[in-house]
């Protein structure tokens, strides 16, 4: 065999000393310290891990902290203006973190809300009720700083639950001219109104308006004429029975007060309606229709809420004056259909209570009625205008206080609010 064929191998030296130990123990002594080096490795890891740990469980503990320190408040179908004027009023009050959330109102209040939110601000009805026995129950002196009638808006017969902040109303607005022209003076009771408006039938084809094609001001009307017709008592019971019962000739036969039934209500617009003491298609019209109306002088008296009236050209309105929705004098004790922003706390934390007492403060009041237009519920804050005062006054001259329409009074999902508005105009057409 030829030695280029022959493969050649080479083997490295090993250069590590060998020490004396292990000279005399040998492998022994060799395994002790493979173990000792593996053990100073594994405590090393072990260390290391604990501090990831730490880090970790610090980390989460201070998210804790920080959430428990933080206060979420929530805004629900509130008006922009408003919502912004609450978080700036907020944010003066309390210097500590604070989150706003604002909810969607097309889809009903999430049944963990009193869990997630330590404020909650919206109108008062059906759906924040389901919330009272859950609210934290703030001193009595924050509710003496308002008219005792409008603090029955944030009352339950669990006693109170929300601090009512600011009042809207639906109101009814009288044409001056044509009022001067038939020398009438304002009505004020039901009848009354009535007979005020076949008089200015000589001057416009169209006395009454009301945009009903909108189902708030649609079943906005019909809530403040069951009122008027049937008492505080005979509304309440008119609301529990159209919050519970889902057949809607059931709820027409109710007896309300007397010999008034919900029929009773519907009957007497569409006498109005046989009469022309209000557009035949009134429960069909825009918010553009009676503006339109209003511009051509073609309208006696519109019935809008306080909240729409701040939305008409001032070149229009001024020349309106408004009244509440007049009452029956058949009945002693009545409420204002009057929608009510109020502000609850769920947690029983003295600062986050504090929040609430502070905005029913006489300066804060303020700034809400100039930026809103609407009422203050303050009895001692002065109101945006004459319109904002008067709607405080009426609230607080009712025994019964301000109450909200049927869509908040009785349904806690819009398409409830939907499916009524839509029967009753179904009536009306008959």
């Amino acid at each position: 065999m030829k030695k280029s064929s022959i493969r050649k191998y080479s083997f490295k030296k090993n250069t590590r000393r060998i020490t004396g130990k292990e000279k005399k123990y040998g492998l022994k002594y060799w395994w002790r310290e493979q173990q000792a080096e593996n053990r100073k490795k594994l405590s090393v890891i072990i260390i290391c891990a604990a501090a990831a740990i730490a880090v970790i469980s610090g980390s989460a503990l201070t998210a804790i902290v920080l959430r428990s320190k933080t206060v979420y408040a929530a805004f629900y179908g509130i008006p922009e203006a408003v919502s912004g004027e609450l978080t700036r009023q907020i944010r003066e009050i309390r210097s500590g973190r604070i989150k706003f959330i604002i909810l969607n109102p097309a889809v009903p209040l999430p049944r963990n809300t009193a869990k997630r939110y330590d404020l909650l601000f919206t109108w008062t009805g059906r759906q924040t009720e389901n919330f009272s026995k859950k609210a934290a129950r703030l001193p009595d002196s924050v509710y003496n700083l308002m008219p005792a009638p409008v603090r029955k808006a944030g009352q339950t017969n669990n006693g109170y639950y929300a601090v009512p902040l600011l009042i809207d109303n639906y109101e009814l607005a009288f044409y001056r001219t044509y009022r001067n022209n038939a020398k009438l003076l304002l009505p004020e009771t039901l009848d009354d109104f009535e007979k005020y408006l076949e008089t200015i039938k000589r001057y416009t084809d169209v006395p009454l308006m009301c945009s009903g094609g909108d189902d708030r001001t649609l079943i906005a009307l019909v809530s403040a004429l069951a009122e008027s017709m049937c008492g505080s008592a005979g509304y309440e019971k008119l609301f529990e029975t159209v919050g519970t019962e889902k057949n809607f000739e059931n709820i027409l036969s109710v007896t309300l007060s007397g010999d008034n039934t919900f029929t009773s209500v519907l009957d007497r617009i569409r006498s109005w309606q046989r009469k022309k003491l209000i557009h035949p298609l009134w429960y069909m019209a825009t918010e553009q229709d009676v503006l339109t109306l209003m511009k051509n002088h073609l309208t006696g008296v519109i019935f809008m809420a306080l909240s729409d009236h701040r939305k008409k050209p001032l070149v229009l309105i001024k020349y309106y004056d408004s009244t509440r929705f007049l009452p029956d004098t058949a009945n002693a004790v009545h409420a204002l259909v009057a929608p009510v922003i109020a502000g609850i706390a769920f947690s029983s934390k003295t600062e986050k209570q504090e929040i609430l007492e502070n905005l029913i403060h006489t300066d804060n009041q303020e700034q809400l009625s100039t930026i809103s237009g609407l009422a203050p519920a303050s009895s001692r804050a002065e109101a945006n205008d004459r319109q904002a005062d008067d709607v405080r006054f009426w609230a607080a001259s009712c025994q019964g206080g301000p109450v909200p329409d049927l869509s908040s009074a009785a349904f806690t999902k819009p398409e409830q609010s939907v499916a009524f508005a839509t029967a009753v105009r179904e009536y009306l057409k008959q």
